[in-house]
């Protein structure tokens, strides 16, 4: 009878174990982060492009076209780039910024009233997006994006600049990373308003 008993334990056992087998494992949920709300429409008109700018393309590296959070510790390996495995972005970052220029910049003027040449079309391209470890805890966001001016026509290049902005991670992990990118790209729009404000450019550059 005792050993019935301990064969019948094992065969419950080993049931239970097979249950445990066939049953998925719940997925590890991954936190997804975009570019946070705009949390005052004060000042928008003051950030609207100026009338004779139309948006055009926004891209980004081909290392950027997708919704991963990078980070390199930049006092271990400069050219190790690494990603967030829990936490990711809603989108790749240049749709994300491309939402947050067009909500922050909400133009309503009638370009189409502008003579052809006096039309300026902005491309840009985001060049670097990440998070840099100078220490175990010390990091910081780095954005840098290329803007071109050209003519809305003709396609030629009249004027181009590098925006780079970095701004301390008030935490060193993925929520820390967003914080900071936040920020900087916020920032970003402010000087790229003033920065198109300030370009003179004539009906066929100079």
């Amino acid at each position: 009878m005792k050993k019935f008993k301990v064969a019948l334990l094992s065969v419950v056992i080993t049931g239970l174990l097979s249950a445990c087998a066939i049953i998925p494992k719940p997925l590890t949920s991954i936190q997804a982060y975009d570019l946070g709300t705009l949390q005052t429409r004060k000042g928008v008109d003051r950030q609207r492009l100026p009338k004779n700018i139309v948006l055009g393309r926004i891209t980004a590296v081909q290392w950027l076209l997708n919704k991963n959070i990078y980070y390199r510790f930049l006092y271990i390996h400069r050219t190790q780039l690494n990603q967030y495995t829990r936490s990711q972005w809603l989108a790749p970052p240049a749709s994300l910024l491309s939402e947050r220029l067009i909500s922050t910049t909400n133009n309503h003027s009638n370009k189409s009233a502008l003579r052809p040449n006096d039309r300026l079309q902005l491309n840009l391209k985001l060049l670097r997006f990440e998070q840099i470890f100078t220490g175990p805890n010390q990091s910081h966001g780095l954005l840098e994006i290329q803007a071109s001016l050209s003519n809305l026509d003709s396609g030629e290049i009249l004027r181009q600049r590098i925006f780079r902005l970095d701004h301390s991670s008030a935490t060193p992990n993925a929520a820390g990373a967003v914080r900071a990118l936040s920020m900087e790209t916020n920032e970003f729009i402010k000087a790229l308003i003033r920065w198109l404000r300030s370009v003179q450019i004539g009906n066929r550059g100079s």
